[in-house]
C-alpha cells in the first residue's frame, strides 16, 4: 500500500513511520495486556443522546467491522488518533484523554511507554489502507474523508521530539500531586507565624 500514496515526500513519511513502528513497538507488545477491542472509535462512529439535562452525551458506538482481538491499548492509541485531528494542541488533547482513560482502567507501565506510537501507526495504517483502496474504490469519498486530516497531524508529530511526545502521555498517568510551595511563599508564610507569636 506504501507505493500507492502520492508524493515520494509522503511516501519517505509513511516509511520512515513503519520502520520505527517495527524498531520500537513490535518488540515490545508481547505482554501487554489483550482483549477484543472495537478498533475504530472516531466521530463518524458515535451514536450520541442528550441526557435528562439536555447535554449530549455518548449513547453507543457502530461500525463493528473492524473489531479484533489484540493488545487492549491499541483501542485507546485509535480514539486518541481521531482525536487529535486538526487540534491546535494534538498531544495535550490526547493527554487528557489518556488520564481519562488510565482513571477508569489502568494503563501499565509497558503499555504507556508504546502508546504515542501505537497512535501514529494507526495514523499510518489509516493512510495507507485509504491509498490502497483509492485504486480499487475511487468514486468512494469516505474511504477518502479522513486522510487529508492524517496526513496533516502525521507532518506535525513529525516535527515533535518522539521522546517528549510520548512522555507527556506517560505523565498523564502520573498519580497528581499535591502544589509545592516555592522559597519566597515558604519564607513569607514563617514571618506571618512568627509576627502573629511575638505579637502575643
Amino acid at each position: 500500500a506504501r507505493e500507492c500514496v502520492e508524493g515520494a515526500p509522503r511516501r519517505a513519511l509513511a516509511a520512515r513511520h513503519l520502520d520505527q513502528l517495527r524498531d520500537r513497538v513490535l518488540p515490545r507488545l508481547a505482554p501487554l495486556a489483550r482483549s477484543v477491542i472495537h478498533n475504530d472509535a472516531n466521530d463518524h462512529n458515535l451514536l450520541i443522546a442528550s441526557d435528562a439535562g439536555g447535554r449530549p452525551t455518548l449513547a453507543g458506538l457502530i461500525d463493528f467491522g473492524d473489531i479484533l482481538h489484540t493488545v487492549t491499548v491499541a483501542e485507546l492509541a485509535v480514539a486518541c488518533a481521531y482525536l487529535m485531528l486538526d487540534r491546535d494542541e494534538p498531544v495535550s488533547d490526547a493527554a487528557r484523554v489518556v488520564a481519562g482513560y488510565h482513571a477508569v482502567r489502568p494503563l501499565s507501565p509497558a503499555e504507556q511507554v508504546v502508546l504515542f506510537d501505537l497512535i501514529v501507526a494507526r495514523l499510518c495504517a489509516s493512510v495507507l489502507i485509504a491509498a490502497g483502496r483509492l485504486q480499487t474504490e475511487p468514486d468512494n469519498e469516505y474511504l477518502q474523508i479522513s486522510v487529508q486530516p492524517v496526513w496533516r497531524l502525521l507532518e506535525r508529530l513529525s516535527a515533535l521530539d518522539r521522546e517528549r511526545a510520548g512522555q507527556r502521555l506517560e505523565e498523564a498517568c502520573a498519580p497528581a500531586t499535591p502544589p509545592t510551595r516555592s522559597d519566597d511563599e515558604i519564607v513569607a508564610v514563617r514571618r506571618r507565624h512568627l509576627g502573629r507569636n511575638l505579637s502575643l
